[in-house]
């Protein structure tokens, strides 16, 4: 109120001046022109003054009225701005409001995520409980949304300390890794590999038979494993270990030698040792002396089966007649896939309803290192392979699973190997390389070169007692 009156009565001061001052020029000028003693630059003076006191004037105004009443006009349209906005906004609230009620959101809808409702009550506490129960289904939804938007927060923190340890953990990785590369590194420098193995040298290649094995109930009666080769020494006791502690009445495992003899009309001998528990001692004894004797030969008969073929054929350089050339390799070809002296003999039979006979022999070719299966299912071999073929429709024997086969023919300038032109006994199916030895890695497609992750230890080759069970459970 102090501040209006002062400017009032300043307003009312200023114009009094100003009224005064315009009297005072009135007076004057009238003064003088009675007189007829006008003086221009006297009036020019006093209307500089006039109008000096009037823009005071006028800026007082300007201040004490004008500028406030400006003031509550700008005001005034601000508000009406907000105003306008807040109606548009209210507007926008009311079409999105009748849209979500038009909007049929169901919360327990799958393709959302969310939780349950019975889950998510299973979280809280009674009083929340039943606080929640109380409100409408809309504020129930809201509250819902909130607690899972929360939840999921809470996972992506968990997610970022994942990420931070998936980082921290490849670093590990990466450290040791790299450790081990140097340690690989120091050991190759450092090992020597030939000093090594000299102690172990004289044991490789010789198969455990020999008078001082303890396991003479199996050994002392089959003399023929002292002249097996290798795969069917450790087919014939994969087979013996099977029978002794599954099946033992049901099956019969047999080592047969094929002898040849100049003298009798017969091409082949059968000498059948069969793995019975009824042999007597005097058997055991004169086999144990064959054990004796042959055992110092056994090295000798292991490195027999080997790639190299028969050199008493040699053939002359200085013969340039190609008959004897192509005989030669004729001849070289043949004996390249003689099989060895010894062959298994597996025998399975089923009692039950439908009596079925199993016969499975088993054949080593040295030279070409392959094991052959020729099957027979109650005398049908026909029937005895479609069996064997039902075990794994990827392996079906009709392919020589040793590669270096058709090198071996092309250095004899024959064909690529080809099972059906060679007469070979039974099928080299991969199963039975596998269990006997020959080898230990999986066929490598160009599917399997482009696969980054493809890994060859992580490849599991069946063993010899889940083929014969699955042999067994096939009849």
């Amino acid at each position: 109120m102090d501040n209006n009156n002062n400017n009032n009565n300043n307003l009312i001061n200023q114009q009094e001046i100003c009224l005064e001052l315009i009297k005072k020029i009135k007076n004057d000028i009238i003064e003088k022109y009675e007189n007829k003693e006008v003086d221009k630059d006297y009036l020019m003076e006093m209307m500089f003054q006039l109008k000096e006191q009037h823009s005071k004037l006028e800026q007082l105004i300007e201040d004490q009225h004008w500028r406030p009443i400006k003031e509550i006009i700008e005001n005034i349209n601000q508000s009406n701005n907000k105003l306008e906005s807040f109606k548009y906004e209210k507007i926008m609230l009311e079409s999105e409001i009748n849209d979500l009620r038009k909007l049929q959101f169901d919360l327990s809808d799958p393709s959302l995520g969310i939780t349950p409702l019975e889950k998510f009550l299973s979280f809280q506490s009674p009083q929340y409980i039943e606080s929640f129960n109380s409100k409408p289904k809309e504020k129930q939804s809201i509250e819902r949304l909130e607690w899972e938007i929360y939840q999921r927060k809470l996972k992506l923190i968990e997610l970022e300390k994942l990420k931070k340890l998936k980082i921290k953990l490849k670093q590990d990785d990466e450290k040791a890794n790299n450790e081990l590369k140097q340690f690989e590194d120091k050991l190759k420098e450092n090992l020597n590999v030939k000093k090594a193995v000299e102690p172990f040298q004289k044991f490789i290649g010789i198969l455990p038979v020999s008078k001082n094995n303890n396991n003479n109930n199996i050994i002392g009666n089959h003399p023929l494993l002292l002249e097996s080769p290798q795969p069917l020494y450790i087919l014939y006791h994969e087979l013996v270990y099977f029978k002794e502690f599954f099946f033992n009445e049901n099956l019969t495992v047999e080592l047969i030698k094929i002898e040849n003899s100049d003298e009798n009309n017969e091409s082949v001998e059968n000498n059948t040792i069969s793995n019975n528990n009824d042999n007597n001692n005097n058997n055991n004894n004169n086999n144990n002396n064959n054990n004796n004797n042959n055992n110092n030969n056994n090295n000798n008969k292991l490195n027999e089966n080997s790639m190299n073929v028969d050199n008493n054929d040699d053939y002359d350089d200085d013969d340039d007649d190609g008959n004897n050339y192509n005989n030669y390799n004729n001849n070289k070809s043949t004996k390249l896939i003689s099989q060895s002296e010894v062959y298994i003999s597996l025998k399975i039979k089923i009692l039950l309803e439908n009596k079925k006979d199993l016969s499975i022999q088993f054949y080593y070719y040295p030279n070409l290192k392959i094991v052959t299966v020729l099957p027979s299912l109650d005398g049908d071999f026909e029937m005895g392979q479609k069996l064997l073929e039902s075990l794994d429709n990827s392996d079906t024997g009709l392919m020589t699973p040793n590669l270096s086969n058709h090198f071996i023919f092309e250095s004899f300038g024959k064909d690529l190997f080809k099972l059906d032109e060679h007469n070979l006994k039974g099928r080299p199916y991969k199963w039975v390389q596998f269990i006997t030895g020959l080898s230990f890695l999986p066929e490598i497609t160009t599917d399997n070169m482009k696969d980054k992750s493809f890994q060859l230890h992580n490849f599991q080759p069946k063993t010899s007692h889940k083929i014969l069970f699955e042999i067994i459970n096939s009849l």
